[in-house]
């Protein structure tokens, strides 16, 4: 009697024993161009679209292929591309072909260029993309075998990939606000409030706006005659103080801050992504909320714009302009020693451009000094 239950035993194990897979996508996916922080290897962002060199070459190993076709769909919300009825949908489907292919062998390479993926999701045409979800979007692709009725594909002929794309930066920083310094503007900003932001980079135009060549001489000489005497200092240390409340300048309406005449450009588009062969004339961190732009000419203004990136590099789009005009910008006591006085000097902060609050220190200091000598002779 053991007999006849052994062999039930093995017959049901054998039963129990998973079919064999018809489609078998093999790992890892081979991506020769992409180049993103880890865990987002495969990921597709605008550049990667407009590359066409960015291409995914995965590779699927068959069984039972005859009479069957090889075809690569997207799903881009979770929906079951193995469905016949999810495929054939004529309207609002979220099941888009790729790409199809005869298999000859058990060994086959698929490649797919990510414009080929970015051109089936919603709200892309070309590499552009007007979903205006600055988030990444998650999509999945199915590998299945599917025969010339297009009939519902079985679990085993069918192998899918995830991922996301993102082609989108995020939303831009708000009120901007550029002080000046030797060759740079210092620009603040307010931070979005967006998950997506890796950080940010501003963008400079000189256009054609400069101050007058009447104007530098005039502030050229004012600050050489402080120098003369120390009655000059004070008065250079008066204007010292008058370029510090100057460093701000407001947005697109276009009253610049000191020296700026019209606030507008050409290439610098508030609302729109800055073209992609206009560098950056300063980055910044995600946490950080200012930028220094550098690089820039003393005495030309500058109308100046920044935006988000992402982790995968997309820039956003451009935020309000401000204007400004990068100057020589000297603290109280480097006035005061250019004046014959001596003494100790202030160190220039990225908040204190002008050296306005070192130089108010210093005069608090000692006047408290004075007070204090003062009433010692009065105790004597």
């Amino acid at each position: 009697m053991r007999a006849p239950l052994l062999s039930a035993a093995l017959l049901a194990g054998v039963v129990a024993l998973p079919a064999f897979a018809d489609v078998t996508l093999t790992t890892p996916i081979d991506r020769p161009d992409a180049n993103h922080p880890s865990g987002h290897e495969h990921d597709i962002s605008k550049a990667d679209c407009l590359n066409a060199k960015d291409i995914f070459k995965f590779s699927l190993k068959l069984a039972s292929f005859t009479n069957k076709q090889i075809e690569v769909w997207l799903s881009q919300d979770k929906t079951d591309c193995k469905a016949k009825t999810a495929r054939m949908a004529s309207s609002d489907s979220h099941c888009n072909k790729v790409t199809s292919l005869d298999p000859s062998d058990t060994a086959v390479a698929v490649e797919i260029a990510s414009s080929a993926i970015a051109a089936q999701m919603d709200g892309v045409t070309g590499c552009d993309d007007s979903s205006s979800n600055t988030a990444a979007r998650d999509f999945t692709l199915y590998f299945m075998l599917v025969d010339a009725n297009g009939s519902d594909v079985a679990d085993v002929d069918a192998q899918t990939f995830d991922a996301q794309i993102d082609m989108l930066g995020p939303n831009p920083p708000t009120e901007l606000d550029a002080g000046i310094g030797s060759q740079i503007l210092i620009v603040s900003y307010k931070v979005p409030s967006s998950d997506d932001v890796d950080g940010f980079d501003a963008y400079c135009d000189p256009g054609s706006a400069a101050l007058s060549t009447s104007s530098s001489t005039s502030s050229t000489a004012s600050t050489s005659a402080s120098s003369s005497s120390a009655s000059s200092s004070s008065s250079s240390s008066s204007s010292a103080s008058s370029s510090s409340s100057s460093t701000s300048s407001s947005s697109s309406s276009g009253a610049g801050g000191s020296g700026s005449g019209d606030c507008s450009s050409s290439f610098l588009v508030p609302g729109e992504e800055p073209d992609v062969a206009w560098k950056a004339c300063g980055t910044s961190a995600k946490s950080s909320s200012q930028i220094t732009a550098t690089g820039l000419t003393n005495g030309t203004q500058y109308t100046v714009a920044v935006a988000s990136h992402d982790l995968l590099g997309n820039v956003g789009p451009l935020s309000e302009l401000v204007c400004n005009s990068p100057n020589e910008v000297d603290d109280f006591f480097q006035t005061y020693r250019d004046a014959g006085g001596k003494g100790g000097g202030c160190t220039l902060s990225a908040n204190d451009p002008s050296g306005w609050f070192g130089g108010a220190l210093g005069m608090g200091v000692a006047a408290m000094t004075f007070a204090l000598r003062r009433r010692k002779r009065d105790k004597r």
